[in-house]
């Protein structure tokens, strides 16, 4: 399970991104989103009307994904691995809302026995050395697009002390782990998140249906 730490931790957080969107470091507030229960996995996907506002599907690697409109497109190198993202038009203050996506591979020693619930404890671990005070909701679980996914919410002030909200999103297909997240700064976030959270759930293998 080492190797698999190692591939988040270094892999999916979008370090970079902080550069477009603006400083990230948190302190703490009270945070709650409804807890994933023992009901049977939830089916996620965009809202009614949602579609109209995201863009044209985008292939990346063996994936696509529809991202919101006139939204930016940006990438970068992560080791081995390209991350990639969307940037809406900047807020009053210059912060942009993100959205962004990971591709990397399961290392050999992890790939028969690598769950969502380990890798989404290794993303929370991950982020929480970048940002230690950050608050975090209880993982839930479902599908998109016939994938099983996890997902968590997370929010809390930056260095400027806005108060910013973000989501993840996490899936294993074959020998790959995947990782797409949003966040965005109050006011905006109220609109901007729902909007970037309907392009993850639009997140598929082009063969699939």
């Amino acid at each position: 399970m080492r190797g698999i730490l190692k591939t988040v931790k270094h892999r999916f957080h979008f370090i970079g991104l902080a550069a477009l969107i603006g400083p990230i470091g948190f302190a703490l507030s009270p945070f709650a989103v409804p807890a994933r229960g023992d009901a049977a996995p939830q089916i996620w996907r965009p809202a009614e009307g949602a579609l109209k506002l995201l863009g044209a599907e985008t292939k990346i690697d063996a994936f696509s994904i529809r991202p919101p409109l006139n939204y930016k497109f940006v990438s970068m190198q992560q080791g081995p691995n390209m991350a990639y993202g969307w940037t809406g038009a900047p807020h009053p203050n210059g912060i942009l809302p993100a959205l962004y996506f990971t591709i990397a591979a399961i290392p050999p020693d992890d790939q028969t026995n690598l769950t969502l619930e380990d890798g989404v404890a290794a993303q929370i671990r991950s982020q929480r050395k970048h940002e230690p005070d950050a608050i975090f909701s209880k993982p839930e679980y479902g599908t998109v697009n016939g994938l099983a996914t996890a997902r968590f919410y997370w929010k809390g002030h930056d260095r400027l002390n806005l108060m910013r909200h973000g989501l993840c999103y996490l899936t294993i297909s074959g020998k790959m782990i995947c990782m797409a997240g949003a966040q965005d700064i109050e006011p905006y976030s109220a609109s901007s998140l729902p909007i970037m959270e309907a392009a993850i759930q639009t997140f598929r293998k082009p063969s699939e249906p």
